[in-house]
Order: C-alpha cells, then structure tokens, then sequence
C-alpha cells in the first residue's frame, strides 16, 4: 500500500491551529457548523501552475485531534497552494449514520476517516471505497503487512482503508512496585508466572491482586486472550462456523475461575462495579499490573509519576496455539470511489500518514502512526513516548494469527459477556458455561446463516 500527498489547504480558523482560539469558531475551536474550510493562498511555480482542486476530508475526535488535524490541513495547504481542503469534523456520536447516509446518497467526502469494524458493512452491497492498491501516488511499503491484510479490506478483499494508528494489547507494570516485591519481570511471562506474582503480591497486600478491571468489559477482554492462545481460532464471519469444542470451552472458563480465585483477577464484584479512572489499585499499587491497549501507556504513567513502568508481551498459555494478542488500527483512512479527484486525494493520504512533516505535527493524535516511517518520524520529534513506541514494536512482533474476517455482532458478544459473568459470580460451572455458550451462541450463528441465504 502507499503514500498520500495533496496539494494545498488552508483552514477557516487555521489560526486557532497555529495559535489560539479564533473568531467564528466554536468554544471548543470548531465552527458552529461542525466543520471549516481550508484554503491558501498561492505559492511556488510548480503548484500555482497546478489545477485548482477542493477535497472533503472528514474524521471524528477530541479536541487534540481536531486541532492537530487543522495543523497538518494548513501546512499541506501552504506545501500545495492549488489544494483546497474542507474539513469536516465531530465527535464519535452520530458520525457513522452520518457517513452512511452521505454514501447512499453519492455525497461522501473525499477522504473518510472510518472505524475499520465499519468496512465490510460499507461495502457489502456496492463499493464506495476506492481500491487502494490501485492508487500509484500511495506507498504503503512501511505499513506491517499482516495488518494491511487483517484490516483494510472490503467485503470483496480490495484494499479500502489505511491503518491510521496502531493499538494493541501489552502487559503494563508498575517497576517501582515488583522490585519492591521481589517480583522478577525479566524475560516472557506465562500464566502459571501471573499465578506466582499474584500469590507474591496477595502475602505481602491483604488488598492486593496481580491486576484490576479497568472496567466491565476487562474480564471478557481476558477471556478472549487466554482462549484465543488456547485454541487458535476466533469467531469468523465468512462461515460462521463454531470454532471450538465443548472441551476447549471448558477449559478456558476453568482458567478463567482459577485467575479470580487466585487473586490474579480482584473478585467479580469489583469487576462489574462502575469504573474509575485512575483505578485507586493502580495509583495505590495495590495492583501493580495491567493488561492495557499501547494508546493507554501515557496516561497510565502520568497516574503513577513517581514510578517506573515496565512492558512485556502478554502472558502465554503453555502449548498454546496462538501469541493472544489483538493487533489493530485505531482507525482507517478511505477514499471514495467516487471522488471527482483521486489522484489528488491519493497524494495527500499518503502526505497525511507517511510525510516526515505531517508526522512531527500529528504525533500520536490516532495512536502511534501505523506507517513505521512516520512513527519514527514523530519519535524523533518527541511527539511519542519511547515507553508507547516501544510497545507497538513489541505488539507487532508478538500479534494474534487469528484475526482475518472477524465475526462483530453484538447480540453474540452480549451473550458472551453474560455466560462469563455468571460464571465469575459463582453462578455456573465452567462446563455448565461451556453448554450455555454452545447453545445460545450456537443458535445465533445458526440464524445469521439463514439470513444469508
């Protein structure tokens, strides 16, 4: 896959980019009308000569990453003065309806910032998305392959979507904490090793567990990395087969009963509590290891300032089958298909997430850039936390074979999250488990083949 480049853009409000908050924007620094226009003045031969062209770009984020994205808008604008880009913001809620709804009526932007869980639906019944790989002015040459091949293909496996960040699953520690407890962290981790360090940090802390829930969907997260390394295989949605044996099944619940009545896990009780953010165990030390997305180290360092962190890939099953650890893009960045200038959309996809300028002024807006070049571009410009950029090496190297074609259904993982949570209350045993989640998942897939034919 490959490079963007555009020419020029300027931004309505590009001085809130370059300095503060302007007129005619929002309180929050956009535009009442949920976007604005960038557009420059000519400069230099070459793209004064060029013919004028306007593209939509439209994406969704914090403030940062509004900000940061204006930024990069303006200094394409002034790097290419024919290139005029409109950009069209917001927050999450509402944006896919939003994307949709602009597809069926033939009026999408130019280029799209999607959610890669959105491409197979997007192009199940027609292709609005422009096939990448045909896209000469686009290298993709420093993106990971396997990645490309996981999460930017359409229902019809063309190239739709450009990894835009890379987010995985690492094991976070507080150092401070396991050298004060004599816990060896040096070298791979594998469960029966977590079982040790938890019994380690339970003799010295009455209050003490290996790790704390981030939140309620931290024990089905779990869950999902130890069966995976145990069986290998996911959910997919091309056969919507049952992947897995009875057996298997029990298993991993078994395991998963083990690491909570062992203090690797704190009891279901506080699992299932709201959430807090920071967690007291973790600023307390009280459980000094977390299983945590790359895009979440920083934040976790700042709420431990006076402890060293350290990072190891995630424990492995003995005889697994697979490493467990779920590798993906923070979002995609799409072409329309039907987008009056794509050539010109093209060379700004791939100034946008390979240039070495672009690079310095994004940072780490939509997680450390999945483009190996600009990661290392912005790692030089002190925009990523050697700590993050470090992880993603580690994540890359260590990441889940089984990922292709993953089955999103709601209803499914609803069932999943419930089968799990009865059983972490006491409320099941692992076989009984396995049986609820054979039927009741069963007969779902058993409907979603009837709806396909």
């Amino acid at each position: 896959m490959n490079n963007r480049m555009v020419g020029k853009a300027s931004v309505v409000c590009s001085m809130v980019v370059l300095a503060a908050l302007a007129a005619g924007c929002g309180a929050d620094g956009m535009p009442d009308t949920g976007g604005s226009s960038a557009s420059a003045s000519a400069s230099g031969a070459d793209a004064s000569a060029s013919k004028p062209v306007t593209l939509r770009f439209m994406w969704w984020g914090s403030e940062i990453r509004h900000k940061a994205t204006l930024a990069a808008i303006d200094r394409y604008g002034q790097k290419y003065p024919h290139v005029t880009i409109e950009a069209e913001y917001q927050g999450y809620e509402g944006y896919l309806d939003k994307i949709k709804t602009q597809i069926a009526a033939k009026q999408a932007p130019d280029i799209m910032q999607l959610d890669q869980t959105w491409l197979e639906e997007l192009t199940s019944k027609s292709e609005p998305l422009a096939d990448i790989s045909r896209l000469t002015e686009i290298d993709t040459s420093s993106f990971d392959e396997k990645l490309l091949q996981d999460f930017s293909l359409s229902s019809s496996k063309k190239t739709v979507g450009l990894p835009m960040g890379t987010n995985g699953y690492v094991l976070i520690y507080n150092k401070t904490i396991t050298d004060k407890l004599g816990i060896d962290t040096s070298g791979a981790w594998d469960w029966d090793r977590v079982l040790d360090a938890a019994q380690k940090i339970r003799d010295n802390n009455p209050k003490g567990t290996f790790t704390y829930c981030v939140d309620k969907s931290y024990p089905p997260m779990l869950f999902d990395i130890v069966h995976t390394e145990r069986t290998g295989a996911r959910l997919k949605s091309g056969d919507l087969a049952m992947p897995w044996t009875k057996e298997e099944l029990v298993e991993s619940y078994a395991l998963m009963k083990k690491l909570t009545d062992n203090h690797v896990l704190p009891s279901a009780e506080e699992c299932y509590a709201p959430s807090q953010d920071p967690n007291p165990k973790w600023v307390n030390g009280d459980a000094p290891f977390i299983i945590e997305f790359t895009s979440q180290i920083a934040k976790l360092k700042g709420q431990i300032p006076n402890s060293a962190i350290g990072i190891a890939a995630l424990p492995q099953l003995k005889n697994g089958k697979d490493p467990g650890t779920l590798v993906k893009p923070s979002m995609v960045l799409s072409i329309n298909a039907n987008s009056k200038s794509t050539g010109e959309a093209a060379q700004f996809v791939n100034w946008f997430l390979n240039d070495k300028e672009a690079a310095a002024i994004l940072g780490d807006v939509r997680s450390v850039p999945a483009s190996a070049a600009a990661k290392d571009y912005a790692m030089q410009a002190g925009k990523i936390d050697k700590d993050v950029g470090a992880a993603v090496d580690i994540v890359l190297k260590h990441q889940s074979k089984a990922i292709t074609g993953l089955l999103n259904n709601s209803q499914i993982g609803a069932v999943q999250d419930e089968v799990l949570q009865k059983l972490l209350f006491n409320k099941s045993t692992p076989e009984q488990a396995a049986n609820d989640y054979l039927k009741r998942v069963g007969d779902k897939l058993n409907e979603l083949k009837a709806q396909k034919k």
